[in-house]
């Protein structure tokens, strides 16, 4: 992917958007460790977004071959735009917990974790906005 088509506008929206998580079902997941703990306890991870032509970790290909998501190709820039940072290695789509495969107690406390990430996404996302506008603000 090389554009901000309609797929990344959604991804993008995810990140702000509390409703619109809710509306779609999904949410982001950023990082070695919450990844790796959503495949471990078998979320459902729709879509794994990483970095088009950059070598991958042995970790994000090992992601990559385990969960049954669909690989998505992003150009650097994009991923990078998504995780609001220059090294995102893997960015997961994952549905929200209602397939049962988890109590009703687990299902909310990783609920709430994701809740809890997407709220650190949006203020990094915010943070960006912000130097963003304050370096637009900058004479040359």
């Amino acid at each position: 992917m090389s554009t901000r088509n309609a797929s990344f506008q959604q991804w993008q929206s995810l990140l702000t958007n509390r409703n619109k998580r809710h509306r779609a079902g999904e949410f982001l997941v950023q990082g070695v460790r919450p990844i790796s703990l959503a495949v471990d306890h078998g979320w459902e991870i729709r879509d794994l977004i990483y970095p088009d032509r950059q070598s991958l970790s042995s970790w994000a290909r090992d992601i990559l071959e385990r969960s049954n998501a669909r690989a998505v190709a992003m150009e650097p820039s994009l991923v990078a735009e998504l995780a609001d940072k220059e090294s995102a290695e893997l960015i997961a789509v994952v549905g929200r917990l209602e397939a049962g495969g988890a109590s009703l107690e687990e299902s909310l406390a990783l609920w709430e974790r994701g809740e809890a990430l997407a709220s650190r996404c949006e203020e990094w996302l915010e943070g960006a906005r912000k130097r963003l506008a304050a370096a637009r603000d900058q004479p040359l």
